[in-house]
C-alpha cells in the first residue's frame, strides 16, 4: 500500500474523530459563549484541540519506540490538562505542575539535560510554557498559529546563533 492511501486513510480516521467529539462535547454541552474579551461571535465547542492527541497516539502505533513513548506522555500531560480546563477549568498552579513535566518530558528526549547549562535550561521552561500558553490562548486563529508554528524552530535559535550557545559535544565533558 503506497505511503499516499495510508496517509488519506489516516486523515480520513481523523476527521471522523473529530466529527464524533463534536457531537460528544455538544451533547455534554462542552461550549464557550462569546463574551466582550472573546475572538468569537458564535457559541464554539472546547477541546475541538483533542484531534493532536489522538494523531500523537496512531503515530505512536505505527513506529513504536522509546521516543515515541516519551513524545505521547508529554502530548498527553498537555492535552489532558487542557481538555480538563476546558472541560471543568483548573487553577493556574495546576496547569503550570503539568506543562513543566510535559515539558521535561520533550527536554529528556531531545538531550537537553546535561547539554546545556542551567540557566539555559530555565530560559528554555520559561520559553516554551510560554509558548504553549500562547497557544492555549489562541484557538481561533489558526493562520496565524500556523505561520508561527512552521517559523518557530528558526526564531528560536536564532539568540543561539547570535551568541554562540550550542550544545556542548559530548567529547568536551
Amino acid at each position: 500500500m503506497s505511503a499516499i492511501i495510508i496517509y488519506l486513510i489516516v486523515l480520513v480516521l481523523l476527521l471522523a474523530a473529530e466529527l464524533f467529539y463534536f457531537r460528544i462535547a455538544d451533547r455534554f454541552n462542552i461550549i464557550v459563549k462569546p463574551n466582550e474579551r472573546s475572538s468569537h461571535n458564535y457559541i464554539t465547542i472546547r477541546g475541538g484541540g483533542v484531534i493532536w492527541w489522538v494523531a500523537a497516539l496512531l503515530y505512536l502505533l505505527f513506529n513504536l519506540s522509546v521516543t515515541a513513548g516519551w513524545f505521547l506522555a508529554g502530548i498527553t500531560l498537555i492535552a489532558g490538562v487542557s481538555f480538563v480546563d476546558d472541560v471543568k477549568g483548573l487553577g493556574q498552579k495546576m496547569r503550570l505542575l503539568f506543562h513543566l513535566l510535559a515539558m521535561s518530558c520533550a527536554f529528556y528526549l531531545a538531550g537537553v539535560f546535561g547539554s546545556y547549562p542551567w540557566w539555559a535550561i530555565v530560559i528554555g521552561y520559561v520559553v516554551f510554557i510560554g509558548i504553549v500558553n500562547a497557544y492555549n490562548f489562541m484557538p481561533k486563529i489558526p493562520c496565524f498559529c500556523n505561520h508561527i508554528y512552521s517559523s518557530l524552530p528558526d526564531v528560536l535559535s536564532l539568540p543561539l546563533k547570535v551568541y554562540g550557545i550550542s550544545r556542548r559535544s559530548k567529547t568536551s565533558r
